[in-house]
């Protein structure tokens, strides 16, 4: 079953949001825009050569290629030589996740802009990543701390 929200009704994060909505003409508009301004969609998926994430990456390539004036490119690498391009940034686009159950730090530390943690944020000329402890102690001053009772039995 594919999922329509990103959260299920059942969790404090669900919000009536669907994820399956998409505009085909719009899409293709789009690209023949960027076509017609001599840009045409060109890139390359870089993914591990894991089943699954080679096989998300063709499903990509497969239903892009229903569209005109886009070309995917897929290239599979092992875990060692994807992890070092996915670190040094060096790809168009890849696979990535994050699996927790407490969203708050690893989702900011995964997704948030000035974290290290997240492979598609681009760093400025000039500009230095901020240390986890600085990062900690800027959170802690905005965000409430959250606390868990449980109870035995």
């Amino acid at each position: 079953m594919v999922p329509q929200t990103l959260f299920p009704e059942g969790s404090p994060f669900y919000e009536d949001i669907s994820l399956q909505e998409s505009d085909a003409e719009e899409a293709q508009r789009l690209f023949d825009e960027l076509a017609a301004d001599g840009k045409p969609l060109s890139f390359t998926f870089t993914t591990y050569s894991l089943v699954e994430a080679r096989a998300a990456a063709e499903t990509l390539q497969a239903q892009l290629s229903a569209f005109d004036n886009v070309e995917v490119k897929v290239e599979t690498l092992d875990f060692a030589a994807a992890q070092t391009r996915v670190n040094s940034r060096d790809f168009d686009m890849t696979i990535s996740s994050a699996n927790i159950q407490d969203p708050d730090g690893p989702l900011w530390s995964a997704f948030h802009s000035s974290s290290q943690g997240n492979t598609s944020a681009s760093t400025t000329a000039g500009s230095t990543p901020h240390s986890r402890r600085d990062v900690s102690a800027s959170r802690s001053k905005s965000v409430r701390p959250r606390t868990t009772t449980f109870s035995g039995g």
